[in-house]
């Protein structure tokens, strides 16, 4: 099969698009014929070795976490799918080799759901690391609360965007950060106030309207925006970052809680988030789709960041 490959750990330069063994699915997997894939920040970090050390690896390594496609073929145990049926997953396993950016992909039949009829392929490989991600988030570290105020940073990106809206889809008041150009799109997603935060007075605005009111933090924003307002949480603020750290001597002045997340494949979790996609209440944004052969222009855009929802490979 054809897939994007890497031979070592690189700044992607050498990454091959060419001719890889289709594998082979176990008894517990689904071999799926990939139609679209998203493209994530992770995929090119871990081509440079961003998580040597906390996972082992194996080469040929082929990058890429979401999928969405047909499946082709299912191991022995497998009892949740059938051949022909149309799915998405988030595919993450150890050791990392196989992922997203090829023809094929052996999962685990416990990170799939069955796709949406209504839900395009290329909204499926942009929804399960980001949404589950933002899930977790929301559900397992933060443990949010219907009645609850939350901030989300980086509410255009791509788990801002599901963050917000699953949000409020869990009785949460939402307040989020975008440029000026993306207010307009996160206001639409359900956040009541947004500040933008690449303007000089952005802690003095976050102090005057929203410090006081938040219980929870949600940050997807890397850089140093979270540690510009950390200093202006309320005592007890709970604090969930997927881009940032704080320092601990601010998290004990201030009594915060603070903790982060590392996505968990989990099929349940995904089919729920199909049905709130379903119903209305989960929209998948996806800025640009790019050719599977043209996985640098991909990757160049993601680098670029303020990307807008997700970007797509299709295979």
């Amino acid at each position: 099969m054809k897939a994007v490959h890497v031979l070592k750990f690189d700044d992607m330069s050498l990454a091959a698009f060419g001719e890889v063994p289709t594998p082979i699915p176990l008894e517990n997997e689904v071999l799926v014929k990939i139609v679209c894939a998203g493209v994530n920040p992770i995929d090119w970090k871990l081509c440079q070795g961003a998580l040597d050390g906390a996972f082992p690896h194996e080469f040929p390594l082929i990058p890429g976490w979401d999928v969405s496609g047909v499946v082709s073929s299912i191991g022995s145990k497998v009892t949740k799918f059938k051949v022909g049926d149309v799915v998405l997953g988030e595919i993450f396993r150890a050791p990392i080799q196989r992922g997203g950016y090829a023809e094929f992909v052996a999962a685990d039949e416990a990170s799939l759901a069955l796709k949406p009829s209504d839900m395009t392929f290329e909204q499926a490989a942009a929804l399960p690391l980001v949404a589950l991600t933002a899930f977790q988030g929301l559900t397992e570290s933060l443990k949010i609360k219907s009645g609850e105020t939350i901030l989300v940073t980086g509410g255009s990106g791509g788990v801002g965007h599901m963050a917000i809206q699953i949000a409020k889809n869990l009785g949460a008041t939402v307040h989020s950060t975008a440029s000026q150009a993306n207010q307009t799109f996160v206001k639409s997603l359900g956040a009541e106030i947004v500040l933008d935060h690449s303007v000089e007075g952005y802690p003095d605005q976050f102090a005057a309207l929203v410090a006081q009111n938040i219980d929870c933090v949600f940050n997807t924003s890397a850089g140093a925006s979270l540690l510009k307002i950390a200093p202006h949480f309320k005592k007890g603020t709970r604090v969930c970052s997927i881009a940032a750290r704080l320092d601990a001597t601010l998290v004990a002045k201030r009594e915060l809680s603070f903790g982060s997340i590392f996505i968990r494949p989990d099929g349940a979790q995904l089919a729920a988030l199909c049905a709130d996609f379903v119903a209305g209440n989960l929209r998948v944004e996806v800025e640009q789709v790019f050719d599977l052969a043209d996985f640098q222009k991909a990757f160049a855009r993601s680098k670029q960041g303020k990307v807008r929802g997700k970007l797509v490979l299709k295979v």
